[in-house]
């Protein structure tokens, strides 16, 4: 006999058997959400509570969490206490493809995430389960949808429709449940906002309660009752070229301080127009394939006339490499009395410096194939 987690109360209201208690149990009737035949709350200490109907019947498990699901989410979005999330996902332009020189080919088709509450104010404020539509296309192609019959309009029921009885020109939105047999193909294509969902288990239902509904959620793993739901989203196309940098690129940005030490980071790409240190010399973005950007940003500084003391480009600072460290020393320590180990700031009043070329310049050819832009405003 087939037992679920889920019931009808007299009042149609969806009971949970990990809620029922045996007050609860003596208070209400249970009907099966499948079949609407009577059920029995089974409350036992060796077995695991649930419902059973009361009589052998031959119920049929996908119409229970179809009508499940769908009196599910229709209880939800009418608790007033409660939003209605949906989460999907659309292939969109950062706002700088074409014009930005770190750009890369994702940035023209970069997946994100779009997050709705199809109860806020202005959207959708009735949900009608198995109401019937009728559809039909101006000469235009623009999809309309009505309550009546009418020449030339296609007759829908949905699931579940969200609709705005306050501005019925608004586009509704048709919820479909399925589990083996998938909605019909000229619904799919009927140009209707649709959020099709497919339910594997009751655990399915419960998520959905809980968390929004989500798109390309499913993950196999190995049992059907393990199976998370899956949904797709239908003619639900909001802009596809981003108003903002989508920060999709890292970057190197070399700092120059005005005490001469110099830094480098990543920054993500929506962060390259602005200065990140108000004391900075200069700031670059820097991208390149071939050589460190340490190097990059000291051979361009360099060609723009901007000195650098720095111990690190000092002819007579050494490393010292082994196995297990590497140590950078000052080789003037004894004779000069200069420190051993400096900090390479320390090179700004050093008498003793002495530029060495090669650990400055870098091969024309190699800046010419990295990219360099230079940082003008600060960051607020």
């Amino acid at each position: 006999m087939k037992t679920f987690r889920y019931a009808f109360s007299e009042s149609n209201q969806i009971f949970d058997i990990d809620e029922v208690t045996d007050l609860i149990r003596q208070n209400h009737s249970f009907r099966c959400i499948g079949c609407g035949r009577e059920m029995i709350a089974r409350l036992g200490e060796r077995n695991d509570h649930c419902f059973a109907h009361k009589q052998k019947v031959g119920c049929n498990g996908e119409t229970y969490l179809h009508n499940l699901t769908k009196n599910a989410l229709k209880a939800k979005f009418d608790d007033e206490s409660k939003s209605f999330p949906i989460e999907f996902y659309r292939d969109i332009e950062c706002s700088e493809f074409g014009t930005c020189c770190f750009a890369k080919p994702y940035c023209g088709n970069a997946p994100q995430s779009f997050y709705f509450n199809l109860k806020a104010p202005n959207t959708y404020n009735k949900c009608d389960v198995e109401k019937d539509i009728y559809v039909e296309r101006d000469n235009e192609g623009k999809v309309k949808v009505f309550f009546e019959k009418g020449e030339n309009r296609t007759h829908f029921i949905a699931d579940l429709l969200l609709y705005n009885s306050d501005h019925p020109d608004r586009p509704p939105v048709l919820i479909e449940i399925w589990n083996t047999h998938k909605n019909d193909e000229k619904k799919e294509t009927s140009g209707l906002k649709i959020i099709e969902i497919r339910i594997f288990n009751e655990n399915n239902v419960k998520a959905l309660m809980n968390s929004p509904i989500k798109e390309n959620t499913h993950i196999e793993r190995g049992k059907k009752e393990e199976k998370d739901y899956t949904a797709t989203f239908t003619e639900f196309n909001p802009p596809l070229k981003s108003k903002k940098t989508l920060g999709l690129v890292y970057i190197s940005r070399f700092i120059l301080y005005q005490s001469g030490k110099i830094f480098v980071t990543f920054i993500k790409c929506d962060k390259r127009h602005k200065k990140t240190h108000e004391n900075s010399i200069a700031e670059l973005n820097i991208g390149s394939s071939f050589i460190e950007p340490f190097k990059i940003g000291l051979s361009f500084l360099k060609r723009k006339g901007i000195t650098i003391k720095n111990c690190s480009f000092c002819k007579y600072f050494h490393s010292t490499n082994s196995f297990l460290y590497s140590v950078d020393y000052c080789a003037l320590h004894k004779n000069f009395n200069t420190p051993e180990f400096p900090k390479t700031d320390e090179a700004l009043t050093c008498q003793y410096f002495r530029e060495k070329a090669d650990k400055v310049n870098i091969p024309q050819d190699f800046e010419e194939k990295s990219i360099v832009e230079e940082v003008q405003e600060e960051e607020k």
